[in-house]
């Protein structure tokens, strides 16, 4: 018997074990292996087409006398020289021509001009002479040999290349895969797929032997159970009539007995009853349902072994009994059947009626109490606003006199103090209806004052600069988009001074960062935890380090360089000679125009920063602590920020501020009205729900953060929330298209 139930159990799921892993390992893996090889074949086609296309836009130009033969030649190579595709931008296209000679490559400079026909592969195969055949015979096709990894001439591999010929010019373009990356591609499929079996296959091991264990101990048990109750059927029947408790029993679907309880209380005779059946009896309440219950052969199913809950017995005379219902399963004889013990309620039910009145009408003498106690807080938050921003009858001088106070405070403690009421201030602002964009330049307008104030102490402490400077300040600050969540992000830049005095000067400014940064701190601007600011060394430079920071930034194309470059790209004066940036404002344009590809590596780090959207366009969450579910909002709207720096910088605008970036590419015709409008509202709304928010928190007695709780949020909020993150992908979108030629970009 056991043997027999092992066997019934094990033999199904180990058969299921097998085909599995057939499935996986002989028609899976082969199969995504020849999908992943395809998809890359016909990507490079593709990609060789578009380059064709390119040639084709110069022919075209030709033909219409508009631009000379060479001209148009020259232009061409020009353009496929800095034509890079791939996640670091490093595969590129070539152009031969049919003798074969080099015609332009982007990594092997010493073959440009050359006859290519004696330069074989190491396994003797004359590549661009294959070429330049295959080309001629058939227009285009792939070609398999061994070349140069990308731009590193010590390491040869096999390479799969699409050629095209562009028959006016007589050139032959091609592109290509390095068949080590596919298979390197194939083998870390194959690696997850075996891990993720193989962690499935011990997973079910593990169930299938507790599910044999529980399984056999629950057979012998059914079976020991079975046989004592086989000869039971009587004594349950008289239990059933005995019983002090309303019982009813059901065997099968033709017995149906209720003892003389039950029956008083329903009204039936036991022939009546018996003529029954339980859906008769017992009627299914809406929680019931809900719970999985539903009778199935005259029976109750889709419930546990024993069970009470509340549930309601159908009267002779059709009146529904609310009762307390216990279910307990028998066999007998065979067949299956259930005992239900049934407690009147009734009394219960009109006891519970009365309390939920007296529940309502107390909730409504509460809610009544909430509504005078909002109403005396509204008061209250009136009479602080005027408070704050009547201190003189015209609101903009007051908030002018807030500022001029700490620009004209005693000392940085004064400073300090005075900078404790901004929060209150900016709340009052908000909830007296002043917008987003106003607050960020007030908030930034009052960072730069106690900038001011604090740098003029710091003189009185020091002494004179030795050296004309600017105090930098970047990020939020410089875009003057500042929240009540902000830390510092500045930095010192200062003439070059003569080599004899740099130690000295060095030093002056290093102690002027640090006092300055120190009492920004001590007023409310925290530390940055990136540790950009004056007070490190790093951070603290003359001019021609500065620029040699720009330059080198935008020309290795280091992950930790596009982040510095986010940073320090938004910088403004805060404080000193603002002419000195010019010098560095013309390195940073002649930097960008001269590297394009770190535009497009810019733009592909903000394409990675996917808005924070479910698979079926919902907000997505995450947990913070053990309670809160929130969404970043400053994270969600850095692509905007990033968007309107890239093209910015690309249309070699000067404007910081997010919004009158994306004013003046509106002006160049980079935007159209409509996109211009669609983006600015978004930023618009997204900053007021960010400044809410951080009010909010304020309200509550925490510190602000950029972290928000959609709960609470209005409907329209988070209708909001939901349709500028759909947006934002949008403008991913066109920022894809225009920078790196690929829908949807790397996300």
């Amino acid at each position: 018997m056991v043997t027999r139930f092992m066997l019934r159990l094990a033999l199904p799921t180990l058969l299921t074990f097998a085909l599995f892993c057939i499935t996986i390992f002989a028609i899976l893996i082969p199969a995504i292996e020849r999908s992943i090889v395809e998809r890359k074949k016909e990507m490079i086609q593709e990609l060789t087409t578009s380059a064709w296309n390119i040639l084709a836009s110069f022919e075209q130009e030709v033909q219409a006398g508009r631009v000379s033969r060479a001209n148009a030649e020259r232009e061409a190579v020009l353009q496929f020289r800095n034509l890079h595709y791939g996640p670091r931008l490093k595969d590129y296209f070539w152009i031969n021509d049919l003798t074969p000679r080099m015609v332009v490559h982007p990594y092997r400079h010493d073959l440009e001009g050359q006859d290519l026909s004696g330069i074989q592969d190491p396994d003797g195969k004359r590549v661009f002479v294959e070429f330049a055949q295959l080309a001629k015979a058939q227009g285009e096709g792939f070609v398999r040999y061994r070349w140069q990894w990308k731009d590193d001439p010590t390491r040869t591999v096999p390479k799969l290349s699409y050629v095209k010929l562009f028959e006016p010019w007589g050139w032959v373009i091609g592109t290509g895969i390095y068949l080590e990356d596919v298979r390197e591609e194939i083998a870390a499929v194959t690696r997850r797929l075996v891990a993720y079996c193989s962690a499935i296959l011990a997973v079910v091991s593990a169930l299938l032997f507790v599910v044999l264990q529980h399984g056999l101990r629950v057979e012998r048990l059914n079976r020991a159970a079975e046989q004592a109750l086989r000869a039971s059927e009587e004594r349950y029947r008289t239990l059933v009539e005995s019983a002090g408790e309303s019982i009813i029993m059901a065997v099968g679907q033709d017995c149906l007995y209720a003892n003389a309880n039950a029956l008083q209380l329903l009204g039936f005779s036991a022939a009546e009853f018996a003529a029954l059946t339980l859906p008769q009896v017992i009627q299914l309440t809406a929680a019931e349902r809900e719970a999985g219950f539903r009778w199935q052969d005259g029976l109750l199913d889709g419930r546990p072994a024993t069970l009470k809950h509340e549930s309601e017995l159908i009267a002779k005379d059709g009146h529904t009994v609310p009762v307390l219902l216990s279910y307990s399963p028998i066999s007998v004889a065979g067949r299956d059947g259930i005992i239900i013990v049934a407690t009147d309620i009734t009394a219960r039910k009109l006891q519970e009626a009365a309390q939920d009145q007296h529940h309502t009408a107390l909730l409504q003498r509460v809610d009544g109490m909430q509504a005078r106690e909002a109403t005396r807080d509204d008061a209250l938050r009136s009479l602080q606003t005027a408070l704050l921003l009547l201190q003189r009858p015209d609101a903009t001088e007051s908030l002018g006199d807030f500022t001029r106070r700490l620009r004209t405070a005693r000392s940085p403690e004064e400073v300090i103090e005075l900078n404790r009421g901004l929060p209150l201030l900016t709340r009052a602002l908000l909830e007296g209806g002043l917008r987003a964009d106003a607050l960020n330049r007030f908030i930034t307008v009052n960072s730069d004052a106690a900038l001011e104030a604090f740098i003029g102490f710091a003189f009185q402490s020091l002494g004179p600069a030795p050296v004309d400077f600017v105090f930098l300040i970047m990020g939020s600050e410089g875009r003057r988009e500042q929240t009540l969540c902000t830390d510092q992000d500045n930095a010192l830049l200062f003439a070059d001074p003569p080599a004899a005095q740099s130690p000295a000067v060095m030093a002056y400014f290093q102690r002027l960062g640090e006092k300055v940064c120190t009492w920004m701190n001590e007023a409310g601007y925290a530390f940055c935890q990136g540790q950009v600011m004056a007070r490190n060394p790093q951070w603290c430079q003359p001019l021609s380090v500065w620029q040699a920071h720009f330059s080198g930034w935008i020309r290795t194309l280091e992950a930790t360089d596009l982040l510095q470059a986010k940073i320090f790209f938004d910088y403004r004066c805060g404080y000193g000679q603002a002419s000195l940036l010019e010098p560095l404002d013309e390195t940073l344009r002649q930097e960008v125009t001269t590297n394009p590809r770190f535009l497009a590596q810019m733009a592909v780090n903000v394409l990675h920063a996917a808005p924070p959207l479910g698979l079926f366009g919902g907000i997505a969450l995450q947990t913070v602590g053990t309670h809160r579910r929130v969404v970043d909002i400053k994270s969600a709207m850095t692509p905007i920020v990033d968007f309107a720096r890239i093209y910015a910088l690309r249309h070699g605008l000067a404007a910081r501020n997010t919004v009158e970036r994306l004013g003046g590419l509106l002006a160049a015709t980079v935007l159209t009205r409509q996109n211009h409008d669609e983006i600015v509202q978004i930023y618009a709304a997204l900053m007021q729900i960010r400044l809410e928010n951080q009010v909010r928190a304020l309200a509550a007695g925490r510190v602000p953060d950029n972290l928000v709780e959609p709960e609470h949020l209005t409907h329209l909020q988070r209708r909001i929330l939901r349709e500028s993150f759909a947006q934002i992908r949008n403008f991913q979108t066109r920022l894809s298209y225009d920078f790196i030629g690929l829908p949807g970009g790397f996300r």
